[in-house]
């Protein structure tokens, strides 16, 4: 597809010297698929750093304490799973809310330009095929193509990756609710309502090891 990136440069002042944050974004198909953030140090002699001056330079700069943002880790196992609450894709229009119910639950947060996501999707239905009909239930869990107003794209989507179990809408509080910071995600619920598993991104031999989960937990 179409692939761009830019590059964003933050300098922030600080005596003499300046970290500079790169960020540096791909997109693909104007699509943010990969964003990395690197902090780099430029230091100045003594002479030079007297005659720096960041608001000359950069007029337009907000100069602010530098703080590194902590990156939260996924709700952790053992932990309660919080609500399957949203719109189920292809219901009537409302909220709606998809119970534990005494079942093991398989939860993917995905969207449709997600290289992975596309990956794992077909796996991900293959094994609900399989357990469907043995305790175990699946959800598609899509905030972003929901946000960005793209579900018209979802049914071409669909055509080539069909998706068997619900796929429910939802807005960012459910992101936040399972500490979602990249995507896939993916969390097997169990019987009891609580995270058994968790694990983001996919790759060669990942779904074995969902099988593997989905078979502990139904002994």
């Amino acid at each position: 597809g179409d692939v761009t990136d830019n590059v964003k440069d933050l300098y922030v002042s600080k005596k003499n010297h300046v970290p500079l944050l790169e960020v540096r974004n791909l997109y693909i198909e104007k699509d943010l698929q990969y964003s990395k953030r690197m902090f780099r140090e430029v230091v100045f002699d003594e002479v030079r750093s007297d005659k720096f001056d960041v608001k000359a330079l950069l007029p337009n700069v907000v100069l602010t304490d530098l703080k590194m943002e902590e990156r939260e880790p996924v709700l952790a196992v053992g932990s309660k799973a919080p609500p399957l609450t949203g719109d189920i894709y292809g219901s009537a229009l409302g909220i709606d809310t998809i119970p534990y119910a005494g079942k093991v639950t398989m939860v993917d947060f995905w969207y449709m330009h997600c290289p992975p996501c596309r990956s794992s999707i077909p796996v991900l239905d293959s094994l609900y095929l399989a357990y469907k009909d043995r305790g175990v239930q699946f959800v598609g869990v899509n905030h972003w193509d929901y946000k960005t107003g793209r579900l018209d794209l979802l049914p071409e989507f669909l055509e080539k990756r069909p998706i068997h179990y619900p796929i429910l809408l939802s807005d960012i509080s459910m992101e936040e609710a399972f500490h979602v910071q990249a995507h896939p995600a993916f969390f097997i619920v169990d019987k009891s309502g609580h995270v058994a598993y968790n694990n983001e991104g996919y790759g060669p031999g990942t779904g074995a090891v969902w099988a593997g989960e989905l078979e502990r937990l139904l002994k």
